[in-house]
């Protein structure tokens, strides 16, 4: 908390439902008192003109009391009066050959200039204001906005009212009589297409160079001398009560200032010399009089509105600027010296004499909130808000119980550091992640509108009152979560959310169902995060088919072939010989398979049919053997994954212990020809790169070539170089779409990795629990990779030299691989070597076959 902020002593709400401009209040002595103090003059769209004097309550001490005595009295509001006509500004000046200050009230038809006068009441009655109407100038047009200042170096005492209608006509009067105007719509002579329409325009004045500064419709600050304006007049007569469009000369600017964005307001101050300060939608510029510039300042946050002085010793300028932030901030010169909080957005930022208090801050905004007030401090130490001193007791119990508790932790992992990583991560997680709230999965189901979405309803659940609770959902690669997160301000009881998961991609199968989510709540003040997973149920990704189908798919999908893995576990002492095959099943998998009458179940997977599995067991006497079968390797790391968690789970005597894993695919082979394949395609997209940059290099040579063709006197036929221009398209816009395509093969290459590196990673944890090795667990920490985007363009050669690296320095992993290694290959390379033996067998016999014939030709 800040002690400088904006000291509030007066405020009021202008009516109901009534709008405001920028342009809607003047501050100024409007009825001439000679104490000189200001009065504020608010006139809004509906037609209602408040004036109003600000008499502060002083004490004896003649010193501003709180803003309880200051609030709003019947007796500030000097007058109220309704137009019956919107009102489009209110400005004063001197508009009546005296020295008077008259109020000048702009409607959409016409122009009304009062005389604001004040009569003393007879005893009892206070002091009575009138407005009487001096003179009013009508319009056939609608006017936009005016401009009031001595123009044309007028005596003092005397200024010129300028008037703006839509059609960005000026219009200048003296009093009541009309002078001059001049139209920007002009006609050009060498413009064939009549009139240059022009938008109505802001503009300001420069009293001691006679300018009119303007901003036109392409944000370009431009400089006029009013003495040419009145010279190139287009109009001697009024051309408000006349339709005619005159043809006066062009007017040059003396300068102009190119500010490129929209324009919020345009006011002038003067040092030594007059300066133009120019606000935009993010950008501050201040300009000097001759149109160089003076400095630029740019905000983070959009500005409303602002206002521009000078300080007391006139060598600084001082710039009030309100933003939509409810922020008022104060610069000197191009440095921010002050920043507030203002009770609501300004509209208009005025400064005022107000009570003798001088440097008054008006604020209005476009609600009619106005409010008057001053920068200053506030030193009461009441903003300071000390606690109790029994709940600073019990906070530092709860601090000093959880430093307590992470010590523990500290100490636990320093004392462990040598046992293994992951019982160390578990027992992490377990501590970190509890909290006062658990989540809860009620249903999940797939939606009948869209096959490839998910409807997850969820509950929440709190131990205890929560607040400011904001839940986040990661997103992965394979699923799309809405929503993103979901706000919470208070939890105190049960409560069910819907989240809908949709599969990113069509033709790839999603390798994991798990959702990762983040809790971030407040308790005891102080703001805390959780992070856990959320599953999706397998039997919500799967649906049960019959054996033949299985047999069918898999002459489709791959030639024909089947990945299988054969899992053998040894046999507990205390399992009974009573057990069977089925049993292990509807143990395993009861929430899929419902019949006791079969050994294997299969499966294929939501929204990719053409994918089957297949889960079979097979009984002995001392072992049991689960076997997996997929047409896609994708299919085949989901249902081992979901096999070794239920295995897990379940804790079966029959699968407790596994004696040898046996495949009929090498992983070795297979992670070559995906990377090897990932390599090939990059070096296809590299070269037809170098193609599309070869034919952008010839296609732009063309195009020069045709220009400079196309500049001759007499052209020849440009009909061939146009041949070669769309050929050379035609090849460009076919290599980009080989792009495309190859970086979509590229991405199905990084899948592929991606799921034999995860295949060989729970292969590796399951026979890492019967032989645990350090130089296990750095394979397996090589190859746990969580994201396909880690994929970068130097990944394949890195992982094959740190994959060889490895392997030639542990021998316990070729051991390992001799363990995965699949007897049906060795049988395959046994009947490969017996063939090439009996070859050889008969090869001999034919040779000696061929001898004892030649030699019997020979005898005979």
């Amino acid at each position: 908390m800040t002690l400088f902020h904006l000291r509030e002593f007066w405020s009021t709400n202008l009516g109901d439902d009534e709008e405001f401009d920028k342009l809607s209040i003047c501050v100024a002595n409007i009825d001439n008192e000679p104490d000189g103090f200001d009065k504020i003059i608010v006139g809004s769209f509906n037609g209602i003109v408040r004036i109003f004097k600000i008499i502060l309550n002083n004490n004896n001490n003649d010193q501003i009391k709180t803003n309880e005595q200051n609030l709003f009295q019947i007796s500030d509001q000097l007058l109220e009066v309704d137009f019956k006509n919107p009102i489009l500004q209110i400005a004063s000046g001197y508009l009546l050959n005296s020295a008077n200050v008259q109020l000048a009230i702009l409607h959409p038809n016409k122009l009304c200039v009062y005389s604001i006068s004040s009569t003393s009441g007879v005893t009892d009655h206070g002091t009575s204001y009138n407005i009487l109407l001096i003179y009013e100038l009508e319009f056939s047009h609608k006017a936009v906005n005016m401009l009031i200042g001595p123009l044309g170096q007028t005596t003092k005492g005397k200024d010129i009212i300028c008037i703006q209608n839509i059609e960005s006509t000026f219009e200048f009067y003296e009093n009541e009589t009309f002078s001059f105007g001049y139209n920007w719509n002009h006609r050009q002579t060498n413009n064939n297409n009549g009139l240059l329409k022009k938008f109505p325009i802001d503009f300001t004045y420069i009293p001691n160079r006679d300018f009119i500064i303007i901003v036109d419709d392409l944000y370009t600050i431009q400089c006029y001398q009013y003495r040419e304006l009145a010279m190139n007049s287009t109009t001697a007569n009024n051309s408000f009560n006349n339709n005619n469009d005159g043809q006066g000369k062009i007017s040059v600017p003396e300068w102009s200032y190119e500010f490129g964005e929209p324009i919020i307001d345009l006011q002038t101050v003067q040092l030594d010399r007059w300066y133009i300060g120019i606000l935009g939608e993010k950008n501050l510029c201040v300009l000097r009089d001759n149109g160089t510039l003076f400095f630029v300042k740019k905000f983070d946050s959009n500005p409303s509105c602002f206002c521009i002085f000078g300080n007391d010793k006139k060598d600084s300028i001082i710039i009030l600027i309100g933003t939509h932030m409810n922020n008022m901030l104060l610069y000197q010169n191009d440095i921010l010296r002050w920043a507030t909080k203002i009770p609501f957005i300004p509209i208009a930022i005025r400064r005022a004499n107000l009570n003798d208090i001088t440097g008054s801050i008006v604020l209005l905004s476009d609600q009619g909130q106005l409010t008057f007030g001053y920068l200053g401090t506030n030193p009461s130490l009441r903003i300071i808000a000390l606690p109790l001193l029994q709940t600073n007791t019990g906070n530092n119990e709860k601090i000093e119980e959880e430093l307590m508790e992470l010590k523990k932790m500290i100490n636990f992992e320093h004392m462990n550091s040598n046992q293994n990583q992951n019982q160390i991560e578990n027992e992490r997680e377990n501590r970190l992640t509890d909290g006062p709230i658990d989540i809860n999965l009620i249903e999940c189901q797939k939606n009948q509108q869209s096959e490839r979405l998910m409807i997850m309803i969820i509950e929440l659940i709190p131990s205890k009152t929560i607040h400011n609770i904001k839940l986040l959902l990661h997103q992965n690669d394979f699923y799309i979560i809405e929503p993103e997160e979901i706000l919470i301000d208070k939890l105190d009881q049960r409560q069910q959310f819907q989240l809908r998961i949709q599969f990113k991609h069509e033709n790839l199968l999603s390798l994991s169902t798990k959702i990762k989510y983040s809790i971030m709540y407040t308790m005891d003040n102080v703001s805390r995060i959780i992070t856990k997973n959320l599953f999706i149920p397998f039997e919500c990704l799967v649906k049960l088919i019959s054996s033949s189908s299985t047999s069918a798919s898999t002459t489709t999908m791959n030639g024909g072939r089947k990945y299988s893995i054969k899992i053998m576990f040894t046999k507990s002492l205390s399992s009974t010989t009573d057990s069977k095959s089925t049993q292990l099943l509807s143990n395993l998998f009861g929430d899929l398979f419902q019949t006791n009458h079969s050994n294997n179940f299969s499966f294929c997977f939501e929204n990719y049919e053409q994918i089957h599995s297949t889960i079979k067991i097979q009984w002995s006497e001392s072992n049991v053997t689960i076997i997996v079968e997929s047409n896609d390797l994708g299919g085949l790391y989901i249902t081992l994954q979901q096999l070794f968690w239920r295995i897990l789970t379940n804790k079966s005597p029959e699968t407790k212990k596994i004696e040898s894993i046996q495949m009929n695919f090498n992983l070795i082979d297979q992670l070559q020809l995906a990377i090897s394949n990932r390599i090939n395609r990059k070096n296809q997209m590299k070269k037809i790169k170098d193609e599309i940059s070869k034919f952008s290099q010839h296609y732009r040579v063309l195009q020069k070539r045709i220009l400079v063709k196309s500049k001759d006197k007499t052209p020849a036929s440009l009909d061939n170089f146009s041949k070669l221009l769309t050929l050379i398209q035609k090849k460009i816009t076919k290599n980009i779409d080989n792009i495309i395509h190859l970086e979509k093969l590229i991405n199905i290459c990084n899948y592929h990795v991606w799921t034999i590196l995860n295949i060989w990673r729970l292969i590796l944890e399951q026979g890492r629990k019967s032989n645990s090795t350090d130089s296990l667990e750095k394979f397996s920490k090589l190859i746990q990779i969580y994201q396909l985007s880690n994929f970068n363009n130097d990944w394949e050669e890195l992982f094959l030299q740190s994959i060889l690296e490895i392997f030639q320095m542990n021998k316990d992993l070729v051991k390992m691989i001799q363990m995965i290694e699949p007897k049906q290959q060795q049988q395959q390379q046994q009947k490969q070597k017996q063939q090439q033996n009996e070859q050889k067998i008969l090869l001999n016999r034919m040779s000696r076959f061929n001898q004892i014939l030649k030699e019997k030709k020979k005898n005979y």
